[in-house]
């Protein structure tokens, strides 16, 4: 899975949308997110500040750009996310939180490497499911018990390496 960020245009200029890519199963299939922050879900949450024909104009233009697959993945535009949308992504199990910084994201592919090898039970704590999964990496970044890959120049020869995918697929 992977997700992509869009710019819309037309009467829903303004708003971007994260959306995965391919779309999941059930659930929602995209979060819009204004440019002051404020995420507005496809199904699930209406703030009371979007006018009923706003959210029609959004849904239009929304379905239209996953339709056609607009837009970037999330790794070239992170600094997009405001904290609403990164919440609301987290609670959808499309990404995982590491912080307060709006970069610090684990994605369903990002390589996290463990520098003492993976943890007794981590696939067992995932529950061969990719929110738990995302959580559980997440949150071994936050403890520093563990770290992106990408953080590294090289990575050691000790260790481990997995991503929420892999944990997920368990």
């Amino acid at each position: 899975m992977e997700l992509k960020i869009a710019e819309l245009t037309g009467e829903a200029e303004g708003y971007y949308i994260l959306y995965p890519s391919p779309a999941p199963p059930s659930g929602p299939r995209w979060l819009a997110m204004s440019w002051d922050g404020e995420a507005v879900c496809d199904s699930e949450y209406v703030p009371s500040s979007v006018l009923p024909y706003v959210l029609e104009r959004l849904r239009k233009a929304a379905d239209a750009a996953v339709a056609r697959g607009d837009g970037q993945p999330l790794d070239e535009r992170r600094n997009i996310l405001g904290y609403s949308s990164r919440a609301w992504a987290q609670e959808l199990g499309w990404l995982g939180s590491c912080g307060v910084v709006r970069d610090q994201v684990i994605l369903p592919d990002t390589p996290v490497f463990f520098p003492d090898g993976l943890p007794e039970g981590l696939r067992k704590q995932a529950r061969g499911n990719l929110k738990s999964a995302l959580r559980l990496l997440a949150e071994s970044v936050c403890y520093w018990e563990a770290a992106p890959a990408a953080e590294y120049e090289s990575l050691p020869e000790w260790g481990g390496t997995v991503t929420a995918a892999e944990l997920g697929a368990v």
